[in-house]
């Protein structure tokens, strides 16, 4: 089948159909129904999940802030057949994605220049990297190599053989080429760093986002924070932690190498890479108590040529830091590798250790040795070795060499980002730990729940309280007002009056002697007749009522609890805050009519 727009060549083809008494012409129109769209449509639906969607990065096309979701609607008739097919381009703008426009796709596609760079298909792979030119090159030679034997010894070899051979091959001329010739298939020297650049705040809705690239490796890692709620179940059989607060995704995807393939389970180079990258910036995190939210991050690897856990480790420090996750300092990870030459006996004669190695220097090279750590120290480290052992003196080599790249690394890191955001992201979760003495709990939780559910309801905020009755009170609101309101609400349920601090309370009692404030919810004091006010009072109500609201002032608590309140000092503060202002005021007026009239 032939498909073609052509509305002059597909007239012609199906007048030559009519003529030959042909069912179908040999041409067909491509139209935006046609089955092959639709199966093509059905494929992507296939790969792409619900609620997920393929994403095109066009920075020097779009403005900053700008995003075009492309969507497609049908209508169909009453038998259920789409009849009409419409592509739209919905434009948003902004942090809060608020709808710019709504355009024919065409219209968007024009803007973008998308689909202008075509090329035509000749099967093979254009290079657009070293790694890929490498490969290319490789690909050739073996090639030519097949079919030098297919020529001389006819059907009588075995292509596999040849590719062994080929194999075997390769290793000599990489390996003779460092040890000898002290060149590398890059051609940096053997204790040289690939090109780094690191760029933060990439992606806007997730709360930390990072891109880390080394060469030929990339990372995209993006950092999200949860409350307590949101931590890991773990079940264990022996025993051991039941939640874990941190967890690190690694995933590598087959295009990152080149290759088309499907997605599944998490393989187990995934988990080892998440593993190592796991427990290498976890100890950098702050303390729970310090920082009481639950982290996750997700390391999505674009492209791969060696040292991806390592890209993952220096990506997961960016993202954690552009969370506002208060670590002190950035944790940077590097792999080292090995080629040697031994005599008979076994003993290495030669040896060039190699940072910041790729892949081939990885599969053809004697250790991957890979080092995480800060400027003080080494957080996690990975050793895998080709040969029997590692002497002390090339250890030694080793872990100077990469101690020197790990604080390039680092300075390209600091560089990009020196310190931890100050605040969390607009729509990251905001959580706080409060303790209050364990006898409150019952106060803070009220008859039946009251309380809390009214907190709750006021404010917008959750509220968990610990089961050891320790008074710790964990907090989560959706943002800072939230939080605060949540807060104060909280201290006026567990607070204390205290001496020298002014209360807008509830007169509960009238005596003869004064009355008696609720200051705090269930808790009040004594304001004397002789404070009510600053003139004598004969009797309390001429002052205050059952219900009034005044304003007090602590003025001290005796040894017994009892709590002395002051209506009088708190009238005079108040007086002395008004006035203040106007004595400014008379200065300036003052000031104004000493100053000398301005000569004409």
């Amino acid at each position: 089948m032939v498909l073609s727009t052509d509305s002059y060549t597909l007239q012609k083809a199906l007048e030559k159909a009519r003529r030959q008494d042909n069912t179908r012409p040999e041409l067909e129109y491509l139209w935006d129904l046609h089955p092959i769209i639709d199966w093509l449509v059905d494929r992507g639906q296939i790969i792409f999940q619900r609620h997920c969607a393929p994403v095109l990065n066009i920075r020097e096309k779009l403005i900053p802030g700008e995003v075009v979701m492309v969507l497609q609607g049908t209508i169909p008739n009453q038998k259920g057949n789409p009849v009409i097919q419409e592509w739209v381009a919905v434009r948003f703008l902004g942090s809060g994605l608020k709808v710019e426009s709504v355009d024919p796709f065409e219209t968007i596609a024009k803007k973008l220049k998308l689909g202008s760079n075509l090329y035509p298909n000749s099967g093979g792979l254009i290079p657009n990297s070293l790694y890929q030119q490498r490969q290319v090159a490789v690909d050739a030679i073996k090639e030519e190599a097949l079919t030098a034997c297919e020529e001389k010894f006819g059907g009588d070899f075995n292509p596999d053989h040849v590719k062994m051979a080929f194999e075997v091959l390769q290793e000599e001329v990489y390996r003779e080429n460092i040890l000898v010739r002290g060149k590398r298939a890059d051609g940096r020297q053997a204790a040289d760093l690939r090109e780094i650049s690191c760029e933060t705040g990439v992606l806007p809705r997730v709360h930390g986002s990072a891109i880390f690239t080394r060469g030929e490796t990339q990372s995209l890692v993006m950092s999200t924070l949860g409350t307590s709620r949101d931590v890991q179940d773990l079940d264990g059989l022996t025993g051991g932690p039941t939640a874990k607060s941190f967890i690190l995704h690694y995933n590598f995807p087959p295009f990152s190498v080149g290759e088309a393939g499907r997605f599944g389970f998490t393989s187990r180079r995934e988990m080892g890479h998440g593993a190592l990258a796991e427990r290498s910036v976890l100890p950098i995190l702050p303390a729970e108590d310090d920082f009481p939210y639950a982290i996750r991050i997700v390391s999505e690897i674009m492209a791969s040529n060696g040292s991806t856990s390592m890209a993952s480790v220096c990506g997961g420090s960016l993202a954690l830091m552009d969370a506002g996750v208060p670590i002190s300092q950035h944790v940077a990870g590097i792999s080292t590798g090995l080629v040697t030459e031994m005599d008979d006996d076994g003993n290495i004669t030669k040896h060039v250790v190699l940072t910041d190695i790729i892949g081939a220097e990885d599969h053809f090279g004697d250790m991957d040795f890979k080092v995480c750590g800060t400027r003080d120290g080494v957080t996690g480290f990975q050793l895998d070795l080709k040969i029997q052992g590692l002497p002390f003196d090339i250890a030694k080599e080793a872990v100077k060499q990469v101690t020197e790249a790990r604080m390039k690394i680092l300075s390209s890191m600091e560089e990009c980002l020196p310190t931890h955001r100050k605040e969390l992201r607009d729509h990251a979760p905001r959580i706080e730990v409060v303790q209050i003495d364990p006898e409150k709990i019952g106060a803070l939780i009220g008859p039946g729940g009251k309380n809390i559910r009214r907190i709750t309801e006021v404010t917008g905020a959750n509220l968990d309280i610990d089961e050891d009755n320790s008074g710790k009170i964990r907090v989560y609101a959706s943002d800072s007002e939230a939080m605060n309101r949540a807060l104060q609400e909280i201290d006026l349920v567990t607070g204390e009056i205290e001496a020298g601090k002014t209360y807008r309370g509830i007169v509960r009692g009238v005596k003869e002697f004064g009355a008696f404030v609720e200051c705090l919810p269930g808790k009040e004091g004594l304001c004397h007749i002789s404070e009510l006010a600053d003139f004598r009072v004969n009797k309390t109500e001429d002052i205050c009522k059952l219900g009034d609201e005044i304003i007090v002032k602590c003025i001290g608590i005796d040894d017994k609890g009892r709590v002395k309140l002051s209506r009088r000092a708190a009238m005079e503060e108040e007086k002395t805050e008004d006035e203040a202002p106007k004595e400014n005021d008379s200065k300036e007026e003052q000031s104004e009519e000493n100053a000398e009239p301005a000569s004409s």
